[in-house]
Formats: structure tokens, C-alpha cells, sequence
């Protein structure tokens, strides 16, 4: 088994690219969670990589090394620095091998992977927000649709007064054959969750994603025992501990987690685990279309189907920084889509972006900046 000779990062305005290389000259690219470039990329260089290099070039080996040697440092800016060596090492695994990294993940064929178009806004009026799905379905043939309701953690309207529940009034009679969610971030303390839940089961919704805060493990427990339709949670989360109360608990009928947020396809892949064990179905947050998109959705074609859809971004919600980072983008086609075909992620990082970067290299020898 090869070893971690060099590490090197690429920061861009939201987002580290990650570039590991073993002592055989083999590479992998990955990438870090988005949004706060700086402080991510200060747990990395700080946390991760005088840990990691020298290391098995194994992303399951340096996974269990990092989290456990920086079990002080344990949290969010640990898990999206970590994600960038972990995914890289994926990636290097899989062209070393030959084989895409579905199936060293455990998948035995590719397949198609169900969508829902995921709406990211609460500034629109219903009628706009309708207009702008038909135009989305139309241009993807999604068969699921999330919108979001309520006013994140509840900190203030972000919309029309009354929107929320005028959209999911309207949503049924606009869309009668799609399979409906609403995403509230948090947004309401349980006993209004159930009351907007009431309202949502009344129109014939599927789901429901993250009704209160996500700390508040009881208040969603009691917004799930009292609604028919189901309840998902965990988008924040990267504690397995916390991860098996959920899932154990009855706090949620659906178990999420955002690959980036909880350390990697590996601990991603964990989570799925307890998800399964407890019989809840697994749904991974991917609300980008960077690298991260193209990541779950070779942890997706690993996994037995569960019957949920995957979260996908729409025509109308580009976003430019994420997709010039690499090719090909995957494409969902009349609801459907698949992981990119080829060796590792069986993608290719656009270079001449990273050249706009600013870049820093890590060696095994003296595991400071070369």
C-alpha cells in the first residue's frame, strides 16, 4: 500500500479544491464543503494534513486516523476539511484501480437515480414560484418538487407575509402527479411544524425536511409522531452518535446527511448504515452542483435504492463558481440521472481555473508548505 506523499489545496471564494498524491506518483482530486474558504481552510492545513500525510493512501485508514487524532477539534470545520483528503483519496483509489469509485464503494452496476427539482428560495410569491417549476420540469421532466417554507431557524420572513401557507395550498392543484416536499430549515418550533404538517398531509405532501431547529432533537420527534406524512433531518449534522439517537429514536423517518458536512463519502456511506439498520431510508443533502453533486451520486449508486428521490439544482439556479470546477456536469434527463462514467469520480478538474487560485503544497518529508 502506497502512502500520502503530497497534499495540495487550491483555495477559491467558496471552496477548496483538494489534490493528493501518493508515493507512487498516483492522484486524486477532491473537494472541501462550500462556504467558508478560510476558516476550512485553516482546519485543513492546521488539522488534517500533518495527520494524514504519510498516512496508507486508504481514504477509510485516514478517515478513522484524522477524526480520531483531532478528536478534540471534532466538528463542522473538521468534517469539511477532512472531506477534501478523504474524497481525493476516493478518486486516487479509483484510477488506480480502474474502476469508478461506485464500485469500490460497493456498487455492483451503475443505474438511474431519481430527482426532485429543489427549489432554494423564500422571496418569490406562489404564482412565481409555481411558473418558475413548470418551466423547470418542463426542461428536466423532474417528478418530484421541494420548495422551501417557514423562515430559517425562525430568525424572520424572508417572503410575502403568508406565502408558506399559500404555496402549499397551491401546489397540489398545479402539480397533481409529482410527489411534494417542503424544506423549512429549521424554521418552527414543533407545535407550529404540526400545524403547517396538518396542512401539508391535507394537500397530499410526501415529506417534510428539517421542521425545527436541528438541535432540537424532541420537538422534531413530536413533530414526526404527530404526522403522517414523513419527517427527514441531519442535513447539519456530523456526530454518529447523534446520528443514532435519530435513527434509533424515532426523532425522523428519514435519515440525511450532507456528505460534506459529515467528513466524506465514508462516513456518508456510515450513516446510510444506520439508516439501514434501523429501516429508514437514507437521503444525502446535495444542494450543489460542484464536485460534491457528482460525489453523492456515486455514494447513491453504491447503495440499494430506497425508494426517496435525490435532490437536484435546477436550470434556473446556476451556479458558476461550482460547475466550471470540472467536466463533465451531470445531467438529469426526464427525472433521471446518473454518476458520471470512468475511473475514480470520472471527472476532470478544469485546470486553468485553479491557475486563477491561490495554491498551497504540502510533503510528507517535512509535512509544512514545500
Amino acid at each position: 500500500m502506497t502512502v500520502i506523499d503530497r497534499i495540495e489545496t487550491w483555495r477559491l471564494p467558496k471552496l477548496l479544491v483538494v489534490r493528493v498524491t501518493d508515493s507512487d506518483g498516483a492522484q486524486g482530486w477532491g473537494q472541501t464543503a462550500a462556504r467558508a474558504a478560510d476558516v476550512t481552510q485553516a482546519a485543513l492545513h492546521t488539522l488534517v494534513v500533518p495527520v494524514a500525510l504519510g498516512q496508507r493512501a486508504d481514504p477509510l485508514h485516514v478517515t478513522e486516523v484524522v477524526w480520531n487524532a483531532e478528536y478534540k477539534m471534532r466538528g463542522t470545520f473538521l468534517a469539511r476539511a477532512l472531506t477534501g483528503v478523504e474524497t481525493a483519496l476516493w478518486d486516487l483509489a479509483g484510477r488506480r484501480a480502474g474502476q469508478p469509485v461506485w464500485r469500490l464503494l460497493g456498487g455492483e452496476a451503475p443505474r438511474d437515480i431519481p430527482l426532485y427539482i429543489s427549489r432554494r428560495t423564500r422571496k418569490t410569491t406562489p404564482q412565481a414560484e409555481i411558473d418558475g417549476i413548470h418551466a423547470e420540469i418542463a426542461a428536466g421532466g423532474y417528478r418530484g418538487i421541494k420548495v422551501q417554507i417557514g423562515d430559517r431557524l425562525g430568525r424572520g420572513p424572508e417572503g410575502p407575509p403568508g406565502r408558506s401557507e399559500a404555496l402549499v395550498d397551491a401546489l397540489r392543484a398545479a402539480f397533481p402527479d409529482h410527489r411534494l416536499s417542503a424544506d423549512a430549515n429549521g424554521g418552527y418550533a414543533a407545535i407550529e411544524a404540526i400545524k403547517i404538517g396538518r396542512r401539508m398531509e391535507a394537500q397530499g405532501f410526501h415529506h417534510f425536511e428539517e421542521p425545527c431547529p436541528f438541535d432540537d432533537l424532541a420537538g422534531t420527534k413530536a413533530v414526526a409522531d404527530a404526522l403522517d406524512l414523513t419527517v427527514s433531518g441531519g442535513e447539519q449534522d456530523n456526530d454518529m452518535g447523534k446520528f443514532e439517537r435519530m435513527a434509533s429514536g424515532g426523532v425522523v423517518d428519514i435519515l440525511q446527511c450532507d456528505l460534506a458536512y459529515c467528513g466524506g463519502a465514508t462516513r456518508t456511506l456510515a450513516v446510510a448504515r444506520l439508516a439501514r439498520t434501523h429501516g429508514l431510508p437514507f437521503m444525502p443533502h446535495s444542494p450543489t452542483m460542484s464536485m460534491l453533486q457528482v460525489f453523492a451520486l456515486h455514494v447513491l449508486t453504491a447503495l440499494p435504492p430506497s425508494g426517496e428521490m435525490h435532490e437536484w439544482r435546477g436550470a434556473s439556479d446556476r451556479e458558476p463558481w461550482a460547475e466550471e470546477l470540472y467536466a463533465p456536469l451531470p445531467a438529469a434527463n426526464n427525472g433521471l440521472t446518473r454518476a458520471v462514467a470512468g475511473p475514480g469520480w470520472g471527472i476532470t478538474v478544469n485546470i486553468d481555473r485553479l491557475r486563477r487560485a491561490e495554491r498551497e503544497v504540502f510533503d510528507r518529508r517535512s509535512k509544512v508548505k514545500g
